[in-house]
Protein backbone atom coordinates (compact mmCIF):
# COMPACT_ATOMS: atom_id res chain seq x y z
CA UNK A 1 0.00 0.00 0.00
CA UNK A 2 1.49 3.55 -0.93
CA UNK A 3 0.76 6.41 1.23
CA UNK A 4 -0.62 9.47 -0.37
CA UNK A 5 1.22 12.45 -0.51
CA UNK A 6 1.13 14.99 2.79
CA UNK A 7 -1.18 18.43 1.12
CA UNK A 8 0.25 21.70 2.05
CA UNK A 9 -2.17 22.31 4.48
CA UNK A 10 -1.38 18.95 6.60
CA UNK A 11 2.44 19.70 6.34
CA UNK A 12 1.40 23.48 7.78
CA UNK A 13 -0.79 21.79 10.84
CA UNK A 14 2.21 19.18 11.21
CA UNK A 15 4.83 22.10 11.82
CA UNK A 16 2.89 24.36 13.68
CA UNK A 17 2.04 21.41 16.11
CA UNK A 18 5.63 20.24 16.43
CA UNK A 19 6.33 24.06 16.76
CA UNK A 20 3.93 24.23 19.65
CA UNK A 21 5.07 21.57 21.80
CA UNK A 22 8.80 22.53 20.87
CA UNK A 23 9.15 19.21 19.02
CA UNK A 24 10.16 20.24 15.45
CA UNK A 25 13.52 19.09 14.13
CA UNK A 26 15.92 21.03 13.62
CA UNK A 27 17.82 19.17 10.92
CA UNK A 28 21.74 18.96 11.55
CA UNK A 29 24.65 20.91 10.05
CA UNK A 30 26.65 19.62 7.91
CA UNK A 31 30.02 20.75 6.50
CA UNK A 32 31.93 19.93 3.49
CA UNK A 33 33.39 16.68 5.63
CA UNK A 34 30.00 15.14 5.80
CA UNK A 35 27.28 14.14 8.85
CA UNK A 36 27.71 16.50 11.60
CA UNK A 37 28.86 14.79 14.54
CA UNK A 38 26.35 13.25 17.40
CA UNK A 39 25.96 15.36 20.38
CA UNK A 40 27.77 14.96 23.02
CA UNK A 41 27.13 12.51 25.46
CA UNK A 42 24.29 10.62 23.09
CA UNK A 43 26.40 7.29 23.50
CA UNK A 44 27.12 8.05 27.19
CA UNK A 45 22.82 7.86 27.58
CA UNK A 46 22.68 4.94 24.97
CA UNK A 47 24.39 2.42 26.47
CA UNK A 48 22.74 2.53 29.77
CA UNK A 49 19.35 2.65 28.44
CA UNK A 50 20.33 -0.22 26.46
CA UNK A 51 21.32 -2.12 28.98
CA UNK A 52 18.13 -1.24 31.09
CA UNK A 53 16.18 -2.67 28.22
CA UNK A 54 18.18 -5.65 27.48
CA UNK A 55 17.58 -6.28 31.83
CA UNK A 56 14.04 -6.04 31.47
CA UNK A 57 13.54 -7.82 28.50
CA UNK A 58 15.71 -11.16 30.08
CA UNK A 59 12.82 -10.33 33.69
CA UNK A 60 10.28 -10.45 31.40
CA UNK A 61 11.34 -13.47 29.24
CA UNK A 62 11.62 -15.04 32.68
CA UNK A 63 8.56 -13.89 33.76
CA UNK A 64 6.60 -15.31 31.13
CA UNK A 65 8.56 -18.65 31.42
CA UNK A 66 7.23 -18.66 35.24
CA UNK A 67 3.77 -17.68 34.36
CA UNK A 68 3.99 -20.49 31.22
CA UNK A 69 5.02 -23.22 33.92
CA UNK A 70 2.43 -21.80 36.52
CA UNK A 71 -0.28 -21.95 34.06
CA UNK A 72 0.98 -25.84 32.82
CA UNK A 73 1.06 -26.96 36.35
CA UNK A 74 -2.12 -25.58 37.73
CA UNK A 75 -4.26 -27.25 34.60
CA UNK A 76 -1.85 -30.53 34.77
CA UNK A 77 -4.00 -30.73 38.30
CA UNK A 78 -7.11 -29.69 37.13
CA UNK A 79 -6.84 -32.31 34.34
CA UNK A 80 -5.83 -34.51 37.76
CA UNK A 81 -8.99 -33.16 40.25
CA UNK A 82 -11.45 -33.92 36.81
CA UNK A 83 -10.03 -37.59 36.19
CA UNK A 84 -10.53 -38.23 39.79
CA UNK A 85 -14.27 -36.99 39.80
CA UNK A 86 -15.09 -39.11 36.74
CA UNK A 87 -13.42 -42.23 38.60
CA UNK A 88 -15.74 -41.28 41.30
CA UNK A 89 -18.78 -41.42 39.12
CA UNK A 90 -17.68 -44.73 37.73
CA UNK A 91 -17.00 -45.94 40.99
CA UNK A 92 -20.89 -45.25 42.22
CA UNK A 93 -22.15 -46.06 39.09
CA UNK A 94 -20.61 -49.73 39.57
CA UNK A 95 -22.39 -49.66 43.24
CA UNK A 96 -25.15 -48.51 42.21
CA UNK A 97 -25.24 -51.46 39.65
CA UNK A 98 -24.97 -53.83 42.43
CA UNK A 99 -28.04 -52.68 44.60
CA UNK A 100 -29.93 -52.81 41.54
CA UNK A 101 -28.58 -55.60 40.18
CA UNK A 102 -31.58 -58.26 41.21
CA UNK A 103 -34.44 -55.89 40.86
CA UNK A 104 -33.68 -54.70 37.32
CA UNK A 105 -30.68 -56.79 35.49
CA UNK A 106 -30.97 -54.70 32.43
CA UNK A 107 -30.57 -51.38 33.87
CA UNK A 108 -27.80 -52.47 36.18
CA UNK A 109 -25.74 -53.82 32.81
CA UNK A 110 -26.38 -50.43 30.69
CA UNK A 111 -24.90 -48.88 34.24
CA UNK A 112 -22.09 -51.25 34.54
CA UNK A 113 -21.20 -50.74 30.68
CA UNK A 114 -21.28 -47.11 31.26
CA UNK A 115 -19.07 -47.49 34.53
CA UNK A 116 -16.70 -49.23 33.09
CA UNK A 117 -16.94 -46.51 30.16
CA UNK A 118 -16.33 -43.71 32.19
CA UNK A 119 -13.33 -45.72 33.99
CA UNK A 120 -11.36 -45.67 30.86
CA UNK A 121 -12.45 -41.75 30.04
CA UNK A 122 -10.94 -41.01 33.08
CA UNK A 123 -7.72 -43.43 32.38
CA UNK A 124 -7.32 -41.45 29.11
CA UNK A 125 -7.45 -38.55 31.00
CA UNK A 126 -4.61 -38.99 33.06
CA UNK A 127 -2.49 -40.23 30.05
CA UNK A 128 -3.17 -37.20 27.62
CA UNK A 129 -1.92 -33.69 27.35
CA UNK A 130 -4.44 -31.05 28.71
CA UNK A 131 -5.21 -29.84 25.04
CA UNK A 132 -5.94 -32.86 23.52
CA UNK A 133 -8.23 -33.51 26.68
CA UNK A 134 -10.27 -30.20 25.82
CA UNK A 135 -10.32 -31.03 21.71
CA UNK A 136 -11.21 -35.09 22.71
CA UNK A 137 -14.34 -33.68 25.05
CA UNK A 138 -15.37 -30.32 22.38
CA UNK A 139 -15.28 -32.89 19.80
CA UNK A 140 -17.34 -36.22 21.07
CA UNK A 141 -19.83 -33.30 21.71
CA UNK A 142 -19.84 -32.53 18.88
CA UNK A 143 -20.45 -35.58 16.97
CA UNK A 144 -22.17 -37.45 19.12
CA UNK A 145 -25.05 -34.30 21.45
CA UNK A 146 -27.68 -37.20 22.09
CA UNK A 147 -24.80 -39.90 23.89
CA UNK A 148 -23.51 -36.87 25.69
CA UNK A 149 -26.88 -35.80 27.05
CA UNK A 150 -27.96 -39.50 27.85
CA UNK A 151 -24.80 -40.16 29.52
CA UNK A 152 -24.98 -36.80 31.91
CA UNK A 153 -28.97 -37.74 32.43
CA UNK A 154 -27.96 -41.39 33.48
CA UNK A 155 -25.01 -40.01 35.64
CA UNK A 156 -27.42 -37.54 37.11
CA UNK A 157 -30.03 -40.66 38.14
CA UNK A 158 -27.31 -42.85 39.35
CA UNK A 159 -25.93 -40.09 41.81
CA UNK A 160 -29.32 -39.39 42.76
CA UNK A 161 -30.27 -43.17 43.74
CA UNK A 162 -26.58 -43.29 45.35
CA UNK A 163 -27.37 -40.68 47.29
CA UNK A 164 -31.13 -41.21 48.48
CA UNK A 165 -29.50 -44.68 49.37
CA UNK A 166 -26.66 -43.31 51.95
CA UNK A 167 -26.47 -45.06 55.19
CA UNK A 168 -27.10 -42.80 57.87
CA UNK A 169 -29.22 -40.61 55.91
CA UNK A 170 -32.15 -38.97 58.19
CA UNK A 171 -35.60 -38.74 57.19
CA UNK A 172 -37.65 -35.97 57.69
CA UNK A 173 -38.94 -37.45 61.49
CA UNK A 174 -35.24 -37.54 62.69
CA UNK A 175 -35.11 -41.78 62.12
CA UNK A 176 -32.48 -43.04 60.27
CA UNK A 177 -33.42 -45.48 57.51
CA UNK A 178 -31.62 -48.42 59.09
CA UNK A 179 -34.37 -47.70 62.02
Amino acid sequence: MTESPESPVEAQDRDSLQASFGKARQPREQDAAGPAEPRAGAEDTASPVASVAQAAKEDLGSLVGQLRQWARSAADRQKTALADQIGDVAHSLHTSAQQIANDTPFTAEIMTDGAARLDRVSASIRERDVADVIDGAARFGYEHPVVLFGAATAVGIAVSRVLATAPGERAADGRTRED
